[in-house]
Parts: structure tokens; sequence; C-alpha cells
């Protein structure tokens, strides 16, 4: 959670650099994130990913990617991805993340350099996809977007004290504890949790879904789009460009993959696995292909 108190909102979405994710994640190097934990290992230790085989490096914006370097990559193509934790790869080792086997690809059709800068965020909503996108074109100008949506119940606030909140209405609920340790975050969650509601959050990931389609075609981007489930866009499917929508999403194809965890499941043995980042990779370069062939010089 980055912290903004003392500066405008507005570093949150900015056109001139990319936004901090959290102060906390400046170039750290860590053996264990988020939900991917040494307890959690413990208890339920993967069938092959041990401690030494996932690791998680952040540059100094708090991405797990290489540092951004304006012009360094002139002579690349380059390639953003955003989305929460399953872009970000939680429990999974970096080179085979969906979206840099995906950059491999990609590579190796083109016979190009390629750069690829995975913008997830865990706990991420489809607020968060448009406003990084929103940095990501003018800042990195991509030439290829990929945007894996979350689960629409999810929402980004800023306080009226300028603190940054994540919310997921399927499990942010007030409760009497957070109320003693935390009260600014206990309000926020009760404000948050009365004005939510199904049709609310719907509207809202549609909202942001027509945003990040706008910015793409304004920046002129190769991009594709999908979404953790392909039931998260299913009350709307009739409102978006069907054309790029990658399907199925990561969260339908670990299911694929459930009955062999040592391939379907993450260290974490929660997120998506080598498997599902594998054939969401195979099928993104596919559909890439399908609509940019020319204009990406496939030969």
């Amino acid at each position: 959670m980055a912290k903004v108190i003392g500066l405008s909102p507005l570093h949150l979405l900015s056109s001139e650099q990319m936004p901090l994710t959290d102060e906390r994640l400046i170039g750290a190097q860590l053996q264990w994130f988020g939900v991917d934990n040494e307890h959690r290992n413990q208890a339920n230790p993967h069938p092959v990913f041990g401690v030494e085989d996932v690791s998680y490096h952040f540059n100094a914006k708090g991405y797990r990617c290489p540092e951004f370097g304006i012009g360094t990559f002139e002579n690349h193509l380059t390639v953003v991805s955003i989305g929460a934790s399953e872009v970000l790869g939680t429990g999974i080792p970096e080179a085979q993340l969906f979206s840099n086997v995906f950059a491999t690809y990609l590579k190796d059709g083109l016979q190009r350099p390629v750069i690829h800068f995975n913008l997830g965020m865990g706990g991420a909503s489809a607020d968060y996809v448009s406003r990084i996108l929103a940095s990501a074109l003018p800042v990195l100008k991509p030439d290829i977007v990929l945007l894996i949506f979350p689960y629409y119940g999810r929402r980004e606030h800023i306080n009226s004290q300028g603190r940054f909140f994540l919310f997921n209405n399927q499990y942010s609920q007030p409760n009497a504890k957070l109320k003693l340790s935390d009260p600014e975050n206990y309000s926020q969650i009760k404000a948050n949790a009365l004005l939510s509601s199904d049709y609310s959050d719907q509207l809202n990931f549609y909202k942001n879904y027509q945003f990040c389609e706008s910015l793409c075609e304004k920046y002129k981007a190769c991009w594709l789009f999908s979404a953790y489930r392909m039931a998260f866009f299913e009350q709307i499917d009739s409102l978006i460009n069907i054309k790029h929508f990658v399907t199925p999403g990561l969260g339908d194809l670990k299911l694929k993959y459930q009955d062999n965890p040592s391939i379907g499941l993450a260290r974490d043995m929660g997120h998506p696995g080598i498997m599902p980042h594998k054939e969401m990779a195979e099928n993104l370069f596919e559909r890439l292909k399908s609509l940019y062939f020319d204009r990406l010089g496939f030969g």
C-alpha cells in the first residue's frame, strides 16, 4: 500500500513517471512475498517449488521487473503487463510468468530484442489497471499491452487524509479488533462496505475496461486483455471488444490443472502454476499474431 500522505493523490496518476507501488518494496529482494510465505509453505509444501526456487526482485518503483531506464530500451520491442497478484507472479519464478514466456515467444518469432515490464500488484483492482495504464502508455511507450482484469469487486480509495486503500468487497468487512488497532482503516472499510453493491462494482469494472480500451487505441498500442476468470465479463460481454479478449483466464486455467498441483499451482498452493502461465502465454501470442501480424512484422 503506497503512502500518499503529504502528496497530491495525482502523483498516483502521472504522465511523467511511473507511480510508486509501495515504498516498502523499493529495490527489495525477497525470498517470500504476500501469501507466498514461509509459514504457509511449511504447512502445505509445494510438490516442486522449494524455498530457493522462487524469489522476488523489485525495482526502484516497487515493480517486479527491470528498472524502467527511460531511453535505455529504444531499440527493443516493449511489452507491459498489468493486473493483480497473478500478473505479479505470486509463487512463480519470474522466468515462468506468462508475460515473460510471452516476451520470449515474441523475441523468437520476430527476431528482435524484447523488454517486458511487469506492472502487477497484489490485491489490485480494475481501478489499478486503468490508473497504471494511464501512466505506462505515455511514460514507457509500450508497443504491446497485456491487461488481466482482477475480480470486479475490488476497489481503490484515497481518504481525506491522503491515505491509500485497497478493498476486496468479498472480504473487506469492519471488525472490532481493527477498530482498536487502526480506526482510520476501520472507518474507511465501513464506509466502503455500506456503499458497495454488485451493481456498482460491475459498473465500475466496465468503466475501467472502457477507459483502458480507449487509452490503448489513443496511443496506438497493440493490446490484448483477459480476466482472472472469464465470468467477470459475463454481464458486459456485449459491450467489450471481443477480438482482443483472450480466454480462458488464468484462474480458469488453474482449475483445468487443479488435479496436478506440481504444474497447476504456484508455490503458495493457491495461485496459478507453471502450466496455466504457459498456456496463457501461448493463447496471448496466438491472438497477437492474428490481430497484428503485418503491423508487428511477423514473417
